[in-house]
């Protein structure tokens, strides 16, 4: 289910706003057959700054904490509070970045040539189209797993600081470096207990992260297949999408090289 009362989580203003999910053929298929999306944990991520306090939280905490000083009796106290901040505390936020479980997608209202050639191959790639509002109404059944939705914000993390008591701020954040991917995310969460695990189907979950069920007819508004693909490789995907009880005409190739 799809919570928008968490204000961590930013959407983006207009409801239609175009997101895209690259993929290549098996995750494709995956995406149909198992009508799942699926959630991969942030340990799993290339990126290791994934899920972590940027850097300028250590450099700039005890300035920034000046104003709760005067709570405190004594500076015995404050460093003590100082102290116990999430941030210095590393293994907090390891914990977190092993149950945390984020499915990403590009925002554009355009194809993104960068996108097919990062995350598809251009001749064999596949690339779903839905909306923010669509990928939401999606997720509305999906009762056993609480899924928000924000956009990336992308920071300097040796100058900008990252409210770390939010735990879930951290994987809402990442490096300017990663700005080009223009990224929404999807985020839910492992269990911690034994006893909240034993609601999961061991069927979902696999080392890398877990399916949550979503409406496919809901989400998809059209399947882009990769410029300069093959017309077998075109049919092909309509062929599967109408196994699976997709219309095939929401199956088109991309013209993004094709001279008009």
């Amino acid at each position: 289910m799809h919570d928008k009362t968490h204000s961590t989580f930013i959407p983006p203003e207009d409801q239609n706003t175009k997101i895209w999910r690259y993929m290549d053929y098996p995750k494709f298929v995956s995406l149909i057959d198992k009508k799942s999306l699926f959630f991969i944990k942030a340990i799993k991520f290339d990126d290791p700054y994934e899920g972590t306090i940027p850097k300028y939280n250590d450099v700039a905490r005890r300035e920034v904490y000046q104003e709760e000083k005067q709570k405190f009796k004594d500076e015995e106290q404050f460093e003590q509070f100082l102290r116990a901040a999430p941030g210095v505390n590393k293994n907090i936020h390891d914990r977190w970045r092993k149950i945390i479980l984020i499915n990403s997608w590009h925002l554009n209202d355009y194809e993104s040539a960068a996108m097919w050639d990062l995350y598809s191959r251009r001749n064999a790639g596949i690339a779903i189209q839905s909306t923010y509002g669509k990928l939401s109404q999606s997720l509305e059944k999906s009762y056993e797993d609480r899924v928000y939705i924000g956009k990336v914000k992308y920071i300097d993390y040796e100058k900008e600081w990252m409210n770390e008591w939010n735990v879930y701020q951290a994987f809402v954040i990442k490096r300017k470096s990663f700005q080009h991917e223009q990224e929404l995310r999807a985020i839910t969460y492992l269990p911690e207990s034994d006893s909240e695990a034993k609601r999961i189907n061991p069927v979902e979950l696999t080392d890398h992260g877990k399916y949550v069920k979503a409406d496919i007819k809901v989400l998809i508004e059209k399947i882009y297949v990769a410029p300069k693909t093959s017309r077998y490789f075109h049919e092909g995907i309509k062929s599967i999408a109408e196994k699976f009880n997709i219309d095939k005409d929401l199956v088109i190739v991309s013209d993004l090289y094709s001279v008009k």
